[in-house]
């Protein structure tokens, strides 16, 4: 089941796409912690396997834009990103901070075939104390594991490190929740989801550091 990493990679590209600035190379220094499970991933009686994989990263602030500069980038890459927009945006509040939802799709190349995901992207941010992008793939066609990907869930929340000025702490966090395939033993099928999550955060937790730093 190569399903879940290549969708969560081509999520992950869309939106933080691999760029390079030279004049910030020298600077773009980060650290981050080891992955964890806050909800190790488990086959429930329903027959889902649920679970939640996290990183989290400590940075400095490149641009001098701040939360502003971010939420405009993040919102940028979304419209661009969409290729159908269904609602949005729509104002909202999300853990206290003002928001704005979209309900969009967007195409992912997988196995040499246009893929649509239906996402609905939440951005929050008061501008000041903290920034949350939440993208939730509510379904997927075109693929093979249409049945199966139930919900892919990307979250990326920066905070301010109060200890040091321009510094910043982000914590970027995958769920997932899947059905299994009829054909596919129980423990090997959760195994090499989990072994795919944490490849999928490992590979691009530096490609969205990178891009966050770029943009606050």
């Amino acid at each position: 089941m190569n399903s879940i990493l290549s969708l969560t990679l081509g999520i992950f590209s869309a939106f933080f796409p691999q760029t390079h600035n030279p004049d910030l190379a020298d600077d773009q220094t980060y650290t981050c912690q080891a992955l964890e499970w806050p909800a190790p991933a488990a086959m429930g009686d329903d027959g889902h396997l649920r679970g939640e994989a996290q990183v989290k990263c400590d940075f400095k602030g490149l641009s001098g834009g701040g939360y502003p500069e971010l939420r405009s980038y993040l919102l940028a890459q979304l419209k661009k990103e969409a290729t159908q927009v269904h609602s949005g945006p729509v104002s909202g509040v999300y853990e206290a901070l003002p928001s704005v939802t979209y309900d969009f799709d967007m195409n992912l190349t997988f196995s040499g075939k246009t893929v649509v995901a239906h996402e609905d992207g939440t951005l929050a941010t008061d501008d000041k104390t903290r920034l949350v992008s939440l993208m939730n793939t509510q379904s997927i066609s075109g693929s093979d594991y249409d049945d199966y990907v139930k919900a892919i869930d990307l979250t990326l929340d920066v905070t301010p490190n109060v200890s040091s000025h321009g510094s910043y702490h982000a914590s970027i966090s995958v769920s997932i929740d899947m059905t299994k395939p009829w054909y596919a033993p129980t423990d090997v099928f959760q195994t090499d989801v989990v072994n795919e999550i944490q490849s999928a955060v490992k590979n691009y937790q530096d490609t969205l550091v990178t891009e966050v730093q770029n943009n606050l």
